[in-house]
């Protein structure tokens, strides 16, 4: 039981450990600017409120024997992308290399499919971001491309890769 990786919920006391778990230049470094760094606790306790107001439950904290380590969420798209979802995801520093986001991004997978409306689940990561590219491709993404530039981060641009996921036993149960 060493490494038991679980999603759940996310909670309000989860907020000490997100703060101190996400107040990381390393992490805040392959995500979107709105994952604030430095992240404070005040930080933490505005994105717990948010998410409990949600409809339905799509982020969720990463856990490593009941340890919360990191999160895993998707964003629904809209209009002619209803069936689509962006996935997001995190690991603390200190939990990088175990397998822990591999397991994460198929626990989601897995809710996804059986849990949601979507049929395809994308993700867009840096170039530099080696581990997330390894991640989905572990988990059965496909490569779609590269969109060059298209990111500026930490005062430089990246090129930004995408990767798809696509339920296709799910395909013709929502055509019309």
């Amino acid at each position: 039981m060493d490494n038991f990786v679980s999603l759940r919920e996310l909670k309000e006391n989860d907020a000490e450990q997100l703060s101190f778990l996400a107040n990381n230049v390393n992490i805040a470094g392959n995500l979107r600017d709105r994952f604030l760094s430095p992240y404070t606790l005040d930080d933490a306790i505005r994105f717990l409120a948010m998410m409990k107001k949600e409809q339905k439950l799509i982020n969720f904290a990463v856990c490593l024997n009941g340890e919360f380590v990191g999160m895993v969420g998707l964003i629904p798209q809209e209009d002619i992308y209803r069936f689509n979802a962006e996935m997001g995801y995190w690991i603390a520093e200190p939990y990088w290399n175990r397998g822990i986001a591999s397991k994460a991004v198929s626990l989601i997978l897995e809710y996804a499919k059986y849990n949601s409306p979507f049929i395809r689940i994308y993700a867009n990561v840096f170039e530099n971001n080696i581990g997330s590219q390894k991640v989905l491709i572990k988990n059965g993404f496909a490569f779609e491309g590269k969109a060059q530039n298209a990111v500026f981060k930490l005062n430089r641009f990246f090129d930004e890769y995408r990767y798809s996921y696509v339920f296709e036993d799910k395909i013709n149960e929502n055509a019309m």
